[in-house]
């Protein structure tokens, strides 16, 4: 399986962009964002065995100027209540990552 959960911290916006270009040539993998911010959930998603999960750092996500522009990629994690601004970013690894393996069959 070459599925990888790639997070890119503290860097800055053009440099992110310029890692998302570079992961999108490098072959034609699709690359799935995860985000509080999207409204498509994580469980929609049909996985495969070369999908690239992206997460942002845990303090802010990823920027909007990634979302925006990979909008029909972008995934959600619901969490429940109201007072809830995130959920921990290896818990959220975890959560997309299984979904994923479930999904392909290597539970």
């Amino acid at each position: 399986m070459k599925m990888l959960a790639k997070t890119l911290i503290n860097r800055p916006l053009a440099k992110f962009g310029l890692e998302i270009k570079r992961l999108e040539k490098a072959s034609p993998r699709t690359l799935c964002f995860f985000s509080k911010r999207a409204t498509r959930s994580y469980t929609a998603m049909r996985y495969q065995e070369d999908d690239f999960l992206v997460f942002g750092p845990e303090t802010r996500g990823l920027p909007q100027e990634i979302l925006d522009a990979h909008a029909e990629r972008t995934l959600r994690i619901p969490m429940m209540g109201t007072g809830v601004r995130s959920l921990n970013l290896s818990n959220a690894v975890s959560i997309a990552l299984y979904e994923a393996l479930r999904q392909l069959g290597k539970t």
